[in-house]
């Protein structure tokens, strides 16, 4: 059994990261410019090197090639991404050059994994950006950061992403619960909520 001091460090950790994640983006990044940072941090200081991953491109590296061992090739995924998703993979080729055989698959499947969590949730996005006068854009931007820097942290929520998009039909329910979350905190902090107000609410709201 956790002790209540470890129980509120960890959540305070988990907590922090997704706060820094939605201040991260402002109201003018868009989807594909977070699609852009991601392959970006695969690479150390943002420089095509094929053999040193940096910390955050190591986890993001092996998430993709988790999912590039689930079967799907990545040019069948590059055919189904948004057009976000395929302008980024446009991008990143330039920037690979003759090493882009070797990390499209990575790279192509952290998208892809991205990209499908956010089309689960197409119908709430809209909803919620029409509610709060949000751009549709910066909510897609904020989730997708949320998501990348989850995943690159070794979160729980990170192994989870990968085993519901591998199934979005299957985990529907789960994929918009993380979606409204996020969007839920991004409104809350846009409407003068700070982190520690934003926790005691959840907590108050019976999270453990």
């Amino acid at each position: 059994m956790k002790q209540l001091q470890d129980f509120i460090y960890a959540s305070s950790q988990d907590f922090n990261l997704l706060f820094e994640s939605i201040d991260e983006v402002d109201e003018y990044t868009t989807l594909e410019n977070i699609y852009e940072d991601i392959f970006d941090k695969i690479y150390n200081n943002g420089m095509i090197n094929e053999g040193l991953f940096s910390k955050i491109g190591s986890a993001l590296a092996k998430f993709g090639q988790k999912a590039q061992q689930a079967g799907e090739k990545a040019d069948q995924k590059m055919k189904n991404l948004s057009d976000a998703g395929k302008s980024a993979i446009d991008k990143a080729k330039e920037k690979a050059g003759n090493a882009w055989d070797k990390v499209k698959g990575v790279y192509t499947n952290i998208v892809s994994a991205i990209d499908t969590a956010i089309a689960a949730s197409k119908d709430t996005i809209t909803s919620l950006a029409e509610k709060f006068k949000l751009k549709k854009e910066e909510i897609e931007a904020t989730i997708a950061n949320v998501y990348s820097n989850a995943i690159a942290a070794g979160k729980e929520i990170g192994k989870k992403i990968g085993e519901w998009t591998m199934n979005a039909a299957k985990f529907p329910a789960q994929l918009t619960a993380g979606a409204t979350l996020i969007v839920g905190c991004k409104i809350a902090m846009t409407a003068g909520f700070n982190s520690d107000m934003i926790m005691d609410l959840l907590f108050a709201a019976g999270l453990k």
